[in-house]
C-alpha cells in the first residue's frame, strides 16, 4: 500500500526554513507510523527538487540540511512518483474521464491532483501540518464525471498529518478495510471462462497456463498477451485496480506473459488475488 502526497498542503507557505523543517520531520514521522500499518511508500507529484516549502527552499534542501540519518533514509526510502503510477491506463482513464475540485479559505477552487490519486486508488493522502485544515481526518473534493453529467456526491479522502491521526476511529476502520480486503469468488463456470492471447512466441504455453489459472475462483478471463520481459524474476509483474493482473512466466527464456481479468474489484483487492495467484502457481 502507498500513502499519496497531499501536495495542497504546501499551503500556506511557511515563514522560515525552522518551520519547514519541523513540518518535513512530522511528515516523515507520520509515515513511520503509517509504515507499521502497512503502508510502504508515499507518492509525490514531483521529484524533490522542484517540491518547494517556501520560496529558495525545497525538500531537497532539507535532505541536505537535515543532521537526522535516521529521518533522511526514511524519507529517501519512502519518494516514489508520479501520483498515477506510470502505465497504470486503468488509473489514467478514471482521472481524466472525471474533473476534480478543492477549495478553502486559503486555497482558490483548483484541482487537486494527489486528492485525486487517493480517490482512484482508495488509499490514504499524507499531509503537510501546515494548517489546521490538513489535520482533518478527512478532506472533501468535489468530483463531476463528464458521463453522468452534473456534480457527484462529494468524495471524503481519508488523511493522516500527524501519528496520533492512527488512534481516529475514522482511519482505523479505513486502514482496517483496505488491508484486509474482501474478495469474492467468481459465478462464472469454468467453461465460460476465456482466452484471448496474440500468436506470438510461446502462445501454446501461455495458453495452458492460463487453464491452469482457471481453476481459481478468483479469475474471470485471459484478456491478452503480455510483450516480453526476460528480465522478470517474479510470477506477478503488475496490478491494475481494475483487476487486472500481468504474469509473467519468468522461468521462461523470453519471459512471456499474459494479463487475466481477475475479480477485484479496487487495488488492494486485486493485490490480494495477486498474492493467492503468486502462492498457488509460481513454479
Amino acid at each position: 500500500m502507498e500513502l499519496i502526497f497531499n501536495e495542497l498542503s504546501l499551503q500556506p507557505s511557511v515563514s522560515d526554513t525552522h518551520s519547514a523543517n519541523l513540518l518535513v520531520e512530522k511528515l516523515i514521522q507520520t509515515y513511520s507510523k503509517a509504515k507499521s500499518h502497512g503502508f510502504k511508500k508515499i507518492r509525490f507529484h514531483q521529484v524533490f527538487e522542484e517540491i518547494s516549502l517556501l520560496d529558495d527552499y525545497t525538500f531537497s534542501d532539507w535532505l541536505k540540511n537535515t543532521t537526522s540519518r535516521t529521518l533522511k533514509d526514511l524519507l529517501l526510502s519512502a519518494k516514489v512518483y508520479p501520483f498515477i503510477s506510470d502505465g497504470d491506463e486503468w488509473a489514467e482513464n478514471e482521472y481524466l474521464s472525471r474533473r476534480y475540485f478543492f477549495e478553502n479559505e486559503f486555497v482558490e477552487r483548483t484541482e487537486p491532483r494527489g486528492l485525486a490519486a487517493a480517490i482512484i486508488y482508495e488509499t490514504l493522502t499524507i499531509s503537510l501540518a501546515s494548517h489546521e485544515h490538513w489535520k482533518q481526518s478527512q478532506l472533501r473534493v468535489f468530483v463531476t464525471d463528464e458521463n453522468l453529467e452534473g456534480i457527484l456526491p462529494t468524495e471524503n479522502v481519508n488523511n493522516v498529518c500527524e501519528t496520533i491521526h492512527f488512534e481516529s476511529p475514522i482511519i482505523q476502520d479505513f486502514v482496517g478495510k483496505i488491508t484486509t480486503p474482501v474478495i469474492v469468488p467468481t459465478k462464472l463456470p469454468l467453461n465460460q471462462k476465456t482466452i484471448h492471447l496474440r500468436d506470438d512466441h510461446g502462445k501454446d504455453k501461455l495458453k495452458k497456463f492460463g487453464e491452469r489459472l482457471f481453476q481459481s475462483n478468483y479469475v474471470i478471463s485471459v484478456i491478452n498477451s503480455l510483450p516480453f520481459n526476460p528480465k522478470a524474476t517474479n510470477l506477478i509483474h503488475k496490478t491494475h485496480a481494475d483487476g487486472k493482473i500481468e504474469i509473467v512466466l519468468y522461468w521462461e527464456d523470453k519471459g512471456i506473459g499474459l494479463v487475466i481479468q481477475s475479480t477485484g474489484r479496487n487495488i488492494h483487492e486485486t493485490n490480494a488475488i495477486a498474492k493467492i495467484l503468486d502462492e498457488e502457481y509460481d513454479n
